[in-house]
């Protein structure tokens, strides 16, 4: 059999990828379509079949029993030079590139009906086969049911693609929703997962946890002042410096307007003490572009509570603390 250099390789392998399909298991949709075209030609051999780089790989069939086979050795691979059309073959022993070439071992095919399954780009990505050790005649009723056939299998690789995307997407969408769109930071939503995880975490295997609450001290007089432009990039450069001084395990969330919230993994009261420090006192030294900024920290550790929701609330109360003692501040739970 020549061998059959299919057009732009690349670009159909790529197409071939965005469906997902190569050596997924069973499904009954295809092997619905493999069993219609069977009973139609009265072929004992019928099957779905993709390629890829070397293989002629079998998403469904009937009549034979590899799963896949050397792409250079099948009939179906004539169909990636054929631009994208139909190929009937009658008689194999009357047709120039099939005459001496068996399909399965020393199984000699002799007629043979493939349909290309098209991306929307063109690129043939699979085929729909119906085939005989016997030559028949390939009436046209018989073709064009097979064409319809090809584009009820091809259906369903679209539905497979389209959902591949619309997940994408919602996880896409998910992640959005759980990231501040200033400071590109997680927001409360996913702050919430994790101080749960954590909150969780220690429970199980009595390990510390703290939590910092930091607030910008006087943000809105700030804001006031220089504009709701300058307040952003004032938060995107606070984020910015907390991010730098937390250490790997920390997750840090803007919580609100103007505060955020670092969850300190196995730290305990006084670790805690000590980073709330330096943040603190980290944002004093900053450079700030109009003003110099402070904030007001609280920190609150695992102990007693009810759960996380309980220990989120000490350490607001922490944090109000430290505000009415002056803002500019480290203060715990009174």
């Amino acid at each position: 059999m020549p061998n059959a250099t299919p057009i732009k390789e690349i670009e159909r392998l790529k197409a071939l990828s965005e469906y997902h399909i190569l050596d997924t298991l069973p499904e009954q949709s295809f092997d619905d379509i493999t069993k219609l075209a069977a009973r139609l030609s009265q072929f004992p051999i019928s099957y779905i079949a993709f390629f890829d780089e070397s293989r002629q790989w079998f998403k469904s069939k009937l009549g034979i029993t590899p799963n896949q086979m050397t792409r250079a050795d099948v009939f179906c691979a004539q169909l990636l030079s054929h631009a994208g059309s139909p190929l009937f073959v009658e008689d194999s022993s009357l047709h120039p590139n099939f005459s001496d070439s068996p399909l399965l071992g020393d199984t000699r095919i002799r007629c043979y009906a493939g349909v290309p399954l098209l991306s929307h780009g063109g690129e043939v990505l699979g085929a729909l086969c119906v085939l005989d050790t016997r030559p028949h005649e390939l009436d046209e009723g018989l073709r064009a049911a097979l064409q319809s056939l090809a584009r009820l299998a091809m259906s369903q690789l679209e539905c497979r693609r389209n959902e591949a995307v619309m997940a994408q997407l919602r996880a896409e969408a998910g992640e959005q929703k759980s990231v501040d769109p200033v400071t590109k930071m997680p927001n409360r939503r996913a702050l919430e997962r994790s101080l749960v995880a954590e909150w969780e975490r220690a429970f199980r295997y009595s390990q510390p946890f703290s939590i910092l609450m930091l607030d910008v001290d006087e943000f809105k007089s700030y804001c006031d002042k220089f504009g709701r432009e300058a307040g952003d990039g004032a938060l995107r450069q606070m984020a910015e410096l907390i991010e730098n001084e937390a250490r790997q395990p920390d997750f840090i969330a803007r919580y609100s307007v103007d505060q955020f919230v670092v969850l300190l993994p196995e730290t305990d009261s006084e670790g805690a003490l000590k980073i709330a420090e330096r943040l603190r006192y980290r944002i004093e030294r900053g450079r700030w572009p109009h003003r110099a900024i402070t904030v007001s920290v609280g920190y609150a550790s695992y102990g007693v509570q009810a759960d996380a929701e309980a220990l989120l609330a000490q350490v607001e109360h922490a944090m109000a603390n430290a505000k009415q003692s002056g803002r500019n501040c480290v203060m715990a739970i009174s």
